[in-house]
């Protein structure tokens, strides 16, 4: 982290130089996390936990209205470019996915509506595909060549027990695999066949 803060800290003092930092938005994120032992796993891989997709995004705006706030709404990687577009004037092509979330990178209110969030993973390292959903409360994974895995992230928010098969979870596995099965078909997913036939046993 020290080595990270002291090259950004040289990005700082160069764009200083170059007289433009007050004309810069600075973006600070990553295209993924690293378990570092948590679920005695180190690295990325097949595994769709908080330490792996949670990632940070800190962004720094010159006209920010109150420095410091923080966000709380699900947003995607991808939703920079968008929210570039927009902080740059420029029209946003209509065809992008995804929603810009400007307002809140100038420090003001904003609310996407968004209720959940999704991921995909195809054979990285591993002979399954995954899929993962995640509300404000529960996180829900369809692992393509093992059981499922189903998270009560206000009790258990470091993901340590799975409780898919857990009966009093039965609603809420419901709920979250109709999401999931609905964003397949929405997204053209070649595994949604694969979903759908394992659905009722899975």
């Amino acid at each position: 982290c020290t080595l990270l803060d002291d090259m950004v800290g040289r990005v700082v003092a160069h764009l200083e130089r170059l007289g433009v930092l007050d004309n810069t938005i600075i973006v600070y994120t990553a295209d993924h996390g690293d378990c570092l032992g948590a679920h005695k796993l180190i690295e990325k891989g097949e595994f769709m936990y908080d330490e792996i997709y949670r990632i940070p995004l800190v962004i720094a705006h010159p006209d920010c209205e109150a420095p410091g706030t923080a966000c709380d709404e699900f947003v995607y990687l991808h939703e920079i470019m968008l929210s570039s577009l927009d902080a740059a004037g420029l029209d946003v092509p209509a065809d992008l996915d995804g929603q810009s979330f400007l307002p809140a990178m100038e420090g003001r209110p904003f609310a996407n509506g968004r209720e959940e969030v999704y991921c995909v993973f195809d054979r990285h390292f591993t002979v399954a595909n995954q899929r993962m959903v995640r509300t404000r409360t529960h996180q829900f994974t369809f692992n393509s060549g093992d059981p499922g895995e189903l998270y009560d992230l206000q009790r258990d928010p470091y993901q340590l027990d799975n409780v898919y098969g857990d009966p009093a979870y039965e609603d809420v596995r419901q709920d979250l695999m109709g999401r999931m099965g609905r964003y397949m078909e929405e997204l053209g997913d070649p595994l949604r066949g694969w979903f759908g036939r394992i659905k009722g046993a899975y």
